[in-house]
């Protein structure tokens, strides 16, 4: 039998990696998805998910009902009577789904960026031992989470302890272990390394790092939607990630800070303005809060800081996703 030619064992070689393909695609589990976004059908291969997922069928639906029935019906009333919960509604949908977070954890807030520092903050003020004056974060965490906690650690007089990461792996462990010790408040990690695409061990370095008697932060941009996450199991103390990516929320849609209740009962965004009563006429000149009259009901209420439009599509509905089997309906 003659030898193939380059050229025959090439064709070979790709006819045997197409079969293979077809063979994978056959037996995954979420095939079926595919049907449910926009521009699937079209021969354009999108490999950049981890910026911004493709839109679902049915969010043309939602915006348009959202736009004709919600906003265009009910108008200010919309307010009292759904849009005002929906921050922590469409969080705990999040958290049973996505992040295996138990109810009352979990809200569509602000931008990455502001969730992340209003995170990092809220940690370092938890810190009440004085001798904790580092914070630990890695070379290669995202860029933008770099920054913040440089700004924060000259806001705090705190000194950054980095962990050297090959920029092909990321942080493992070991690194975590020999960075952190007496004077470590709070470290930041990616659970994704945006690179190189590493997985972090998330419950390991989560405990390694509350033997150092720290706090830590996770940022799950990169991986919510994308990997099987268990942040209650895990004992997480905060963590922030977004739904514009794998979660197909849309661009310029609003993220989701997850706040453990060990750490942090009270951490919701709040408007400077005036949500916490249901009229403004409780609230007195300036920022100083007036006593509810008798009967009425002053009690905190929770506020994104988002437009009443981001709900009806903001959450990726996964009901048809048998790895996660949960339902997430709006």
């Amino acid at each position: 039998m003659s030898a193939l030619t380059p050229a025959a064992a090439a064709a070979q070689n790709r006819d045997a990696l197409l079969q293979r393909a077809r063979e994978l695609d056959a037996a995954d589990p979420l095939a079926a998805c595919r049907d449910h976004f926009i521009g699937a059908d079209t021969d354009l291969a999108y490999l950049d998910g981890n910026s911004l997922g493709r839109p679902l069928k049915r969010t043309v639906t939602d915006i348009s009902s959202f736009i004709q029935d919600s906003w265009g019906g009910r108008l200010i009333r919309g307010w009292d009577e759904h849009w005002l919960e929906l921050p922590q509604a469409i969080g705990d949908q999040l958290g049973r789904a996505v992040l295996g977070a138990a109810a009352g954890q979990t809200i569509i807030a602000d931008s990455t960026t502001v969730v992340l520092y209003k995170l990092i903050r809220a940690a370092v003020a938890a810190i009440a031992d004085p001798a904790r004056t580092e914070i630990v974060l890695d070379t290669e965490n995202f860029p933008t989470d770099r920054y913040l906690v440089e700004g924060i650690a000259r806001e705090e007089g705190l000194t950054l302890r980095w962990i050297h990461t090959d920029p092909s792996a990321g942080v493992t462990v070991e690194q975590v272990r020999a960075a952190t010790g007496p004077a470590t408040a709070v470290v930041v990690l990616s659970q994704i390394a945006y690179r190189s695409g590493f997985l972090a061990d998330l419950p390991g370095i989560t405990a390694a790092v509350h033997a150092a008697g720290a706090l830590v932060v996770w940022d799950l941009c990169h991986s919510a939607g994308s990997v099987e996450i268990a942040l209650d199991a895990a004992e997480v103390d905060f963590a922030a990630g977004c739904t514009y990516k794998y979660l197909n929320g849309g661009p310029a849609r609003r993220r989701s800070p997850m706040l453990m209740p060990g750490t942090c009962r009270v951490c919701s965004s709040r408007s400077g303005a005036g949500w916490a009563a249901r009229t403004h006429s409780r609230w007195g000149p300036g920022m100083k809060r007036q006593t509810a009259s008798a009967g009425s009901s002053a009690a905190p209420r929770r506020s994104s800081g988002c437009l009443p439009c981001v709900a009806p599509w903001t959450c990726s509905r996964r009901s048809a996703w048998p790895r996660f089997g949960r339902n997430l309906a709006c």
